[in-house]
């Protein structure tokens, strides 16, 4: 009578895997000099003798190696180390291999925890030696009297661990093969950060946007995402409560994690900027983002930029896009007062395309240009400001305000010539 067959157990499983990967890696120190454009890593892989000393050592080197003996498999001597059951050489990467009952694709992935758990790991280690020797009592290098002072164990040191219990917060968010170039920086993440951040850790792509969001403090963390959800918000026209929350309202994950490399991208100067001026910083983003989107964030380089774009009517902005944090304050509250917001955005498209780009920004920059701006605001009452049907502007309309436009350019000039006499 033959034993009913059971399926294999989870230890058995994982025993499978590390012979049939530590086989691969044999047989890939061996022969990797004779593989076409692996020559330069034939003398690097020498000084290892299994997988996790790369997956500790090099994280990036992980998916090449891989990458090689999935690449060889059909030829000696790796033919034969990726069989399925049939006995035949796996054609896809989503096939089960005999010996460890697991797809290729699983593999990469199952590496890609352990290079993670490894890194935590070696950095939690160091950081241990350095603050050991920090904290250590200087009695204790005297002879005799080291034993009176014994090092501060590591388990009262890990209570001040910005990355205690980092891997396995960062674990459930582990989800593509690319993020073995992210190892290093995700692994630099205080675990208070990952668990804020949720969801939107499995969509970040730069290691220089987790590197800066690693070093932010609680306080300036929060303002971020607060600026994050701001752009998000006014890019989508979607309510955003609580970004970071998980489930129920719409996926934001992606747009919050190229949100945040985008703007933390902009470069220290900004980040200093948005923490210490934080609602202008939200206003100005609420109404220049749906403009320049993520071409939005260098406008913004001081806290007068901030509040000239925030303070500028919505349908200017749209119709300035950067500029509008050269507008005046005295030229945008003129302008403001344009009840009609598609005849402002037309007519202000309308003068600046009709005139050269720097005489333009003088025009919006100075406030001496005030009295041009008021004539200009009282034609557009007079000839296109009068009530219409919803919709887009009719042609009689354009060519109202193109009129307008022709009178005011005349306007500005005329005043600018006693202006440049007594200059």
């Amino acid at each position: 009578m033959s034993k009913p067959q059971t399926t294999p157990g989870p230890e058995r499983r994982r025993t499978a895997l590390r012979s049939q990967v530590q086989a691969w890696f044999e047989t890939l120190r061996a022969h990797i000099g004779d593989i076409e454009g692996a020559e330069g890593l034939a003398k690097r892989i020498q000084g290892w003798s299994k997988p996790e000393d790369v997956m500790r050592a090099y994280p990036v080197l992980v998916p090449l190696f891989l990458d090689i003996v999935w690449r060889s498999r059909k030829t000696d001597p790796f033919i034969g180390l990726l069989r399925t059951e049939a006995g035949d050489v796996a054609e896809k990467t989503t096939d089960i291999l005999a010996m460890s009952q697991k797809p290729f694709d699983d593999i990469v992935m199952a590496h890609l925890f352990g290079t993670a758990r490894l890194t935590c790991e070696r950095l939690q280690k160091d950081w241990v030696a350095k603050e050991r020797e920090k904290r250590r009592n200087p009695l204790s290098r005297v002879p005799l009297l080291g034993a009176l002072f014994p090092p501060p164990k590591t388990e009262s040191l890990l209570t001040d661990y910005p990355q205690k219990g980092l891997y396995e917060a960062l674990k459930p968010h582990l989800n593509r093969r690319g993020q073995f170039a992210l190892i290093e920086a995700l692994a630099t993440l205080p675990t208070r950060t990952v668990a804020a951040l949720g969801a939107i850790v499995g969509a970040l792509e730069s290691p220089t946007t987790i590197r800066a969001l690693g070093e932010l403090n609680k306080s300036d963390f929060k303002i971020v995402m607060e600026m994050a959800e701001a752009y998000v918000l006014s890019l989508n026209g979607m309510p955003v409560e609580g970004a970071l929350a998980q489930g129920g309202g719409p996926d934001l994950t992606v747009p919050l994690a190229q949100t945040l490399t985008h703007m933390l991208g902009a470069g220290p100067a900004f980040l200093a900027l948005a923490l210490g001026n934080r609602q202008l910083t939200k206003d100005a983003i609420v109404k220049i983002a749906p403009v320049m989107k993520e071409g939005c964030w260098p406008v913004f380089t001081d806290a007068e930029a901030l509040r000239r774009v925030a303070e500028c009517p919505l349908a200017i902005v749209g119709a300035l896009q950067a500029l509008s944090a050269e507008m005046h304050q005295r030229v945008s509250m003129l302008l403001s007062e344009i009840e009609d917001s598609d005849v402002a955005a037309f007519a202000i498209r309308t003068l600046r395309d009709t005139v050269d780009a720097g005489l333009f920004l003088s025009w919006i920059s100075d406030e001496a240009h005030i009295s041009a701006w008021k004539q200009f605001i009282a034609h557009l009452r007079k000839d296109a400001g009068g009530p219409r049907a919803a919709g887009a502007l009719t042609q009689p309309i354009k060519t109202a305000i193109k009129a307008v436009c022709e009178r005011s350019v005349r306007v500005f000039a005329e005043m600018a010539e006693p202006m440049g006499q007594a200059a």
